[in-house]
């Protein structure tokens, strides 16, 4: 939404991350950083001849770039724009795999001043930290309970066993849906963690088991 957005409202390049716990084996930094790298060079009319050079030494070699490779790529073609607006999403959810998040958001954050970078996350002091020496604005944004009782029936509706055991008690549904909304405090990426460990249960008496705070 926010993509779109920025692709009708400014003549700059929009690029992107979505970061996801269940991608991680594939979200590495090397990947990230070159998938950043791809959708700039998307834009341009010809393979710049760096990235063509690049790319052919490593193919005579059969070797894979190395991250520091794409990353100094990334910052000429970002250089070589008027505007290029950067938005990660969910980079808490990258932070626990080896610095994954860490490693890519230092990166990111030694692009030029005509990169205009938009990040959203959980609370993090490690994201926080790396901000502090640089010109930023913080958003605190929180869901109301009511978004999460929304979420928490409809990630419910999708698990068949689930909405199976739910359905055939209203009173264990609500309580389930109250819990995890008042347990998850706005905080999304927990009513999904919840919800993930209750959908792994086979019956009623097993849900309400691994009720986050059964009653």
């Amino acid at each position: 939404m926010v993509i779109d957005w920025l692709k009708s409202q400014h003549r700059g390049i929009a690029i992107y991350l979505c970061c996801s716990y269940k991608e991680e084996h594939f979200q590495t930094p090397l990947h990230m950083v070159g998938s950043l790298l791809k959708q700039i060079i998307q834009h341009k009319a010809a393979l710049p001849d760096e990235v063509r050079s690049l790319y052919e030494q490593h193919l005579r070699k059969k070797t894979l770039p190395k991250l520091d490779e794409l990353a100094k790529l990334l910052v000429q073609e970002v250089k070589t724009c008027s505007t290029v607006f950067v938005v990660i999403n969910a980079l808490d959810e990258c932070l626990e795999r080896g610095n994954t998040g860490g490693i890519m958001l230092d990166d990111i954050l030694r692009l030029p001043c005509n990169a205009r970078i938009l990040i959203t996350s959980e609370y993090s002091p490690t994201i926080e930290d790396r901000f502090e020496s640089i010109p930023h604005i913080i958003v605190d944004i929180r869901a109301t309970e009511e978004d999460v009782k929304r979420y928490v029936r409809a990630c419910a509706e999708k698990e068949r066993a689930l909405a199976k055991h739910l359905r055939s008690s209203l009173g264990l549904m609500e309580h389930i849906v109250n819990t995890i909304a008042e347990e998850s405090k706005g905080m999304f990426l927990l009513a999904r963690l919840h919800m993930g460990s209750l959908s792994k249960e086979l019956t009623r008496r097993e849900v309400r088991a691994a009720d986050p705070k059964p009653g």
